[in-house]
């Protein structure tokens, strides 16, 4: 009886990893990405976006931006009872990783596959010997 029971249980977890992953994150193909705008329900524009919280969320026109900074937990909320994954940003770097001094956007290197911007080029080139000191 044991082992039928340690089989089940088996069975039941590899079926879990297959589904859900072995962290149980969404894949790419079950991420339900943001069409609709939560304001009104039109089609979004990609070029008209708030960010809050580290989340952006698209709308479709200039007339839903204040209604959407009035309460944009409200709309974030809609979006994700609806199963909507909602776009995640990162902050814009402003502090140079080695000295921490105001950036120059003209300055940067690319880690990871993202740009690192620094104050000076001596500091992208003590930031290129080591990145992982800076990261």
């Amino acid at each position: 009886m044991r082992k039928v029971l340690v089989f089940t249980l088996s069975i039941v977890a590899l079926v879990a990893v297959v589904q859900y992953g072995i962290a149980g994150e969404k894949s790419d193909s079950d991420i339900k990405y943001q069409t609709t705008c939560p304001v009104m329900g039109g089609e979004i524009n990609k070029e008209i976006y708030e960010d809050h919280n580290r989340q952006r969320v698209y709308l479709c026109c200039e007339g839903c931006r204040e209604k959407f900074k009035d309460d944009p937990e409200k709309y974030i909320e809609k979006l994700e009872s609806e199963g909507i994954t909602v776009a995640k940003v990162e902050p814009a770097q402003t502090k140079c990783p080695v000295t921490g001094e105001p950036v120059d956007k003209s300055i940067f290197t690319e880690y990871e596959g993202k740009k690192v911007y620094f104050c000076c080029a001596g500091c992208r080139d003590e930031f290129v010997k080591d990145p992982e000191k800076y990261m």
